[in-house]
């Protein structure tokens, strides 16, 4: 098993991958440890994270949209256009969110992924294979 540790130099060098933690420690998207003892388990991780935030930010924008079109008239199902409107901006927020989410765990994937590729090839002790 590969520790993240075996592909940055440091806390400065990890830079693009903690950016990404804290975004998602921030927008509350980890309920478990991320596995930095597994570099290959972190990379799929930031796989499924990718993939999830990129639908909700997507879905979260319709629904903003919806909203606001609710709030331009009578409220719809929401009971007043104050109360559509305010979802609207949750609904906003939320994608807002999303795709903060989605552009940090996609820059850490690719920084992650370009180290792990370059790790298989250089193979485990350095050399070129």
């Amino acid at each position: 098993m590969l520790h993240v540790w075996d592909l940055y130099l440091d806390a400065a060098d990890a830079t693009v991958l903690f950016e990404a933690v804290v975004t998602l420690e921030r927008h509350r998207w980890v309920r478990e440890p991320l596995p930095l003892e597994d570099a290959d388990a972190l990379r799929d991780r930031f796989t499924v994270i990718t993939r999830i935030a990129g639908e909700d930010a997507v879905y979260w924008a319709r629904e903003a949209e919806d909203r606001r079109e609710a709030a331009e008239v009578d409220g719809g199902r929401w009971g007043s256009a104050a109360t559509a409107a305010t979802m609207a901006d949750t609904a906003e927020a939320l994608s807002s969110g999303s795709d903060e989410v989605l552009r940090a765990c996609q820059a850490a994937l690719r920084d992650l992924s370009a180290r792990l590729a370059r790790h298989a090839e250089l193979g485990q002790d350095g050399s070129s294979s």
